[in-house]
């Protein structure tokens, strides 16, 4: 014991860069877990109910919690779960593990579900067997089903046991844009009962919780988005979705199944809405844009995934070459990226002028403000290819403005290969629609 108290003073006097910080979280974490460990033997937190549960049917529910949260912190979403639960006909027995790697039994006869919340989700998945649990429902997380994302990668679709993924449209760790790698070919089961992705308006990340931040978010950069809704509406609507998934897949015929059933339909479309929205962003849109800046002259595109074939590619006077790239999946970064767009110089039209136009019509079509004010900033002329390819849009903060700049490159008539082409990169239209709804918000 005298070691560990020794260690953690060590540990806190490193230099305070980046990576030592973050070293020093991690082991604060998991020596205060082995001190716990020495001082108190519960397991868990047990959420008891005052609440009448007669003529009812009982289901387990194990919550596991985020990095850096007390298990405390989700005593006030577990009794309202308890309350909407009784509501529906249902006595839901809580449990809050303090350590993740406690192993559970299913009780006999008895639903068992585990929610997991942040990295409680990846807790669970690590020291438990997925087949005795009836249903997992993450919040703040994904299964990471295209490997993309700094975990283990696992498919939502060949998922062995029914998952409800929540993420609120105003989480600021966990983007609900990447939900869209969860989403795949459904039928009616799978998209409204055994695998729904839904995406409330106004919950963030830590609504659920009950706290405002964390030690290894601060050190990661992460800030969550303010949410006009107060924290106790936000865990009716969270136990909301989570009492109708557990009616929906208890094996049972409670009375209320098909009213969690048609809750789950109506967020669920909503939350398709939205997800929609992005793919409807396209390219065509990008080129009717180019062409009302051209004086409708008519263009059009050869579409490249591969950027070295795009490279390759000479367009002519009528035809513009684009690269799609790869999403981008690192933390605080966008999933969409910018589009890499080849032309010949002789249809010319500033970087800045398409990143303006593109702008300013996706917010007004979607009605979104930003407290931002949004400044587009002359193009940065690149003096070589390489230059431009390591180059990108750049979107940058400072205080209440918004700068963003494109990269451009111009080819002139002594090159040997490519003569008088015009390289620019340019928000997407995807990418903006992200931009409004998520790194323009209030965080």
């Amino acid at each position: 014991m005298i070691f560990i108290y020794v260690l953690l003073i060590f540990l806190n006097l490193l230099p305070s860069c980046h990576s030592y910080r973050m070293f020093l979280s991690i082991c604060n974490a998991v020596f205060t877990t082995l001190i716990s460990e020495f001082i108190d033997n519960t397991k868990y937190i047990s959420v008891k109910s005052n609440l009448n549960f007669s003529n009812t049917k009982k289901v387990s529910l194990l919550i596991f919690k985020g990095n850096h949260i007390q298990p405390s912190n989700y005593i006030g979403i577990s009794k309202k779960i308890q309350k909407i639960g009784a509501d529906h006909g249902l006595n839901i027995d809580i449990k809050i593990p303090k350590y993740p790697f406690i192993q559970h039994k299913k009780p006999d006869n008895t639903p068992l579900f585990a929610l997991g919340h942040s990295s409680g989700v990846y807790d669970f998945l690590m020291f438990n067997n997925i087949s005795k649990f009836d249903g997992l429902i993450q919040i703040g997380s994904i299964l990471n089903s295209n490997g993309t994302l700094p975990w283990k990668s696992l498919k939502l679709q060949s998922f062995p046991i029914p998952v409800l993924t929540l993420i609120g449209k105003k989480d600021g760790y966990l983007r609900h844009t990447f939900c869209l790698d969860e989403v795949y070919s459904q039928n009616d089961t799978e998209k409204y009962i055994t695998k729904p992705i839904i995406i409330p308006s106004n919950i963030n990340h830590l609504h659920i919780s009950n706290t405002t931040s964390s030690t290894m978010a601060n050190l990661l950069g992460l800030k969550d988005i303010r949410s006009s809704i107060s924290v106790e509406k936000a865990w009716n609507i969270i136990a909301s979705y989570i009492v109708d998934f557990v009616v929906l897949n208890s094996n049972s015929s409670l009375y209320h199944h098909n009213n969690s059933l048609a809750n789950m339909k109506d967020i669920q479309r909503r939350s398709q809405y939205l997800l929609n929205k992005y793919s409807k962003y396209d390219i065509t849109i990008l080129l009717k844009s180019l062409q009302k800046l051209l004086l409708n002259r008519s263009i059009n595109e050869i579409i490249f995934f591969n950027y070295y074939e795009f490279l390759l590619s000479k367009p002519t006077d009528t035809l513009m070459s684009c690269y799609i790239q790869p999403k981008s999946y690192l933390f605080s970064k966008m999933y969409f990226t910018p589009l890499w767009v080849k032309s010949k110089y002789k249809i010319y039209i500033s970087a800045k002028q398409i990143n303006e136009r593109m702008f300013l019509q996706i917010a007004f079509d979607n009605n979104i403000r930003t407290k931002f004010k949004i400044i587009f900033k002359p193009d940065k002329v690149c003096h070589t290819t390489l230059e431009w390819i390591f180059s990108t849009v750049t979107v940058q903060k400072v205080d209440n403005i918004i700068y963003i700049q494109s990269p451009i490159f111009i080819t002139n008539e002594h090159t040997i290969r490519y003569k008088n082409f015009y390289y620019f990169k340019i928000l997407s239209p995807a990418q903006i629609l992200e931009l409004l709804h998520i790194d323009l918000q209030d965080y």
